[in-house]
């Protein structure tokens, strides 16, 4: 019922936008993205990188192709790529290209690198690059450091993203190490029933496991 709503929602105020805007206008940006994002809700991936390719037409004719909304739009479509298990699209066509115009316009320490390098890295491990995946992952991660604080639940999210591929690549005591500086942060910053602190236990538990510790104790993680 909540999705049938969002969707009815969505519907009515893109109508209203094309009668009054037409097609290429900010808001429609801004529908375009919800569609992508309950398209992905449902599990319709097809539909969220369609969604998500046409929000990025519009926010490039509305801002042009270098604004820094226009390389949010492109990591977004790349994204959904991934997802779909196209990583070499995702990588060649929308990522790359994005990386190149953010680091010419920001520089190689704006935050908003950090989102991009986390894509890559995603894209990355996804095709069992392990190494290049860490490389970029640990960018990220330096990145949020130096703008947030080590404190910070973006700096949490690059730590669990690096014990991920770290255990794919049977690096399990890096593996450890990292999923523990995840678990503590989000620790210290969620409360305890949030569902990112039983991601943390679960995959600091499979580490642990893979590293040969059959019944791993997590009361002192």
């Amino acid at each position: 019922a909540c999705y049938r709503e969002s969707e009815s929602c969505l519907a009515t105020a893109e109508d209203i936008v094309l009668k009054h805007l037409g097609p290429i206008s900010s808001p429609m940006i801004d529908i375009l993205s919800g569609w992508a994002n309950l398209y992905s809700s449902l599990g319709n991936y097809t539909k969220a990188a369609d969604s998500a390719t046409k929000m990025f037409d519009v926010c490039q004719r509305v801002y042009g192709s270098s604004h820094p909304l226009s390389a949010l739009a492109r990591i977004r479509v790349g994204t959904c790529f991934v997802t779909l298990g196209k990583m070499d699209e995702a990588l060649q066509s929308w990522f790359e290209p994005t990386k190149e115009i953010l680091e010419a316009t920001l520089g190689t320490t704006h935050p908003q690198l950090a989102g991009l390098y986390s894509a890559i890295a995603a894209a990355h491990w996804r095709k069992a690059e392990y190494d290049t995946a860490l490389q970029f992952e640990n960018q990220a991660l330096d990145i949020r450091k130096e703008a947030f604080g080590d404190n910070h639940i973006s700096v949490g999210a690059s730590y669990n993203a690096l014990g991920y591929i770290y255990w794919k690549n049977e690096q399990n005591s890096e593996a450890i190490a990292a999923h523990k500086e995840a678990l503590q942060i989000r620790r210290q910053l969620l409360p305890n029933n949030h569902p990112d602190i039983a991601t943390s236990i679960h995959n600091l538990a499979l580490a642990r496991y893979s590293l040969g510790e059959e019944k791993p104790d997590l009361v002192d993680s």
